[in-house]
This record gives structure tokens, C-alpha cells and sequence, in this order.
């Protein structure tokens, strides 16, 4: 599920998503035994133009059984030509 508000040029919009990732195909599962993840995350954006788009999200993966978690932040500028 992603929420995120819609912003005109210059403005900041806030979003957020969640839901369930399972891995069907994963090396690591003879040492991590941990298919399915709880995602949350959290989006701010900034349509800067027209043609230019800053994000930033940050996810966070927790394993269901509680074996294994990571998060990640990215950082993207997008333009359209």
C-alpha cells in the first residue's frame, strides 16, 4: 500500500508505503532462513521543475521471524527530456 500527496513545482510531498515481500529464490537461505519481510517506508519529494524530480525514501525490511533486517535510504534526482 503507497500513500503519497500529490505537490505542484516547489513543494514538498510527503508519502509513505507498507506491506509484505516474500523471496521466492534467495542463495542466503541455507545460512538466513527468512523468506517473507514486513516494508515500511517513508518518501519525501520535491518536483523541482517541469522536467526535474528529487526523492528521497527510506524502507525498512524486518524479517517475520525475526532472523534478519536491513533498511536503506536512496537519494535520486530524475529528469524527463
Amino acid at each position: 500500500l503507497r500513500l503519497q500527496k500529490e505537490a505542484g513545482i516547489g513543494q514538498w510531498a510527503p508519502g509513505m508505503h507498507i506491506g509484505l515481500e516474500h523471496e521466492l529464490v534467495n542463495d542466503l537461505d541455507e545460512y538466513v532462513d527468512e523468506p517473507t519481510y514486513g516494508l515500511f517506508g517513508l518518501t519525501l519529494s520535491r518536483q523541482m521543475s517541469r522536467n526535474a524530480r528529487l526523492d528521497v525514501i527510506y524502507t525498512l525490511h524486518h524479517g517475520l521471524k525475526g532472523n534478519r533486517s536491513h533498511d536503506t535510504l536512496v537519494t535520486s534526482l530524475s529528469f524527463a527530456f
